[in-house]
C-alpha cells in the first residue's frame, strides 16, 4: 500500500526545524511519500525543506472563506 501525506506550508521558518524532525522519523519507518506545498512563503521555508531533502511544490495560498 502506498501513503502520501501532504503538508502545507505557509512562512513556517519557526517551526520548520520541529517538522523536519518528525518528517524525516515518518520517513524512516514507514514507506509513505512526504510531499511539502508551499502556498507563497516569503521567510525561506522552501529552501530550508528543500536544502533538507523533501519534495516542495509551489502554489498560491488559498484564498479566505467568505
Amino acid at each position: 500500500m502506498q501513503c502520501s501525506v501532504v503538508v502545507p506550508l505557509l512562512n513556517e521558518r519557526e517551526q520548520l526545524p520541529d517538522l523536519i524532525v518528525q518528517l524525516k522519523e515518518l520517513k524512516a519507518f514507514t514507506s509513505c511519500e512526504i510531499i511539502l506545498v508551499d502556498g507563497g512563503s516569503i521567510d525561506g521555508s522552501v529552501e530550508i525543506a528543500t536544502a533538507e531533502g523533501f519534495q516542495v511544490i509551489t502554489s498560491r495560498a488559498a484564498e479566505p472563506r467568505k
